[in-house]
């Protein structure tokens, strides 16, 4: 019995990880979540059963789907705040009291951009832009503020979800570099 709890411990916390955009996770969560729960139709009926899952998981779901994902921590350069981005992510930045849209600036620094150059596409629901970097430099996009991607949406929030063609490693380019997987860099105030 003990282990059950274990196990079912073991698969809210994977649930409710950002990590959920990954299949293989998300398989690995319903396998454990199913393992560690003992709900028998002897204790309760199968449609108590069903409402009791869909109220418990719905609102997990829902904010794990909705919330930031695929952003490192923020990092201080010489030119100010920065956080790198993944391949994919979904970002929410404040936006100026009473502004409509923000400016936001992305910093490429892939190697090897005039050869391959890297396409950045950002998109909000209504919105969609393509940037083509081709040589390392900013970049930046206009966004709306208080467009609701991220819960809870703020009025004064920019929320936006942005794509890449390609992602570096740095530590391929220079010995002992860093062995994270990067994007661009989210360029912050």
């Amino acid at each position: 019995r003990s282990a059950r709890r274990v196990v079912a411990c073991l698969a809210l916390l994977l649930f409710l990880g950002p990590h959920i955009e990954f299949d293989e996770i998300a398989v690995l969560t319903g396998f454990l979540l199913g393992c560690g729960f003992d709900l028998r139709p002897s204790r309760l009926s199968p449609g108590l059963t069903a409402a009791f899952m869909a109220l418990l998981c719905a609102p997990i779901i829902f904010t794990a789907k909705s919330s930031q994902y695929g952003l490192y921590p923020w990092e201080k350069g010489p030119d100010g705040y920065f956080r790198w981005s993944g391949k994919n992510a979904r970002v929410s930045l404040e936006c100026a009291p009473d502004a409509k849209h923000r400016t936001v600036v992305f910093r490429a620094l892939t190697p090897n951009m005039q050869a391959d150059p890297v396409i950045l596409e950002v998109g909000q629901p209504g919105s969609f832009q393509v940037l083509m970097m081709q040589e390392p430099g900013l970049y930046s996009a206009t966004v709306s503020c208080g467009k609701a991607l991220v819960v809870p949406a703020r009025l004064n929030e920019a929320n936006f979800d942005l794509t890449l063609s390609r992602i570096w490693t740095p530590s391929k380019q220079v010995e002992g570099g860093d062995q994270r997987l990067l994007g661009v860099q989210v360029v912050g105030e």
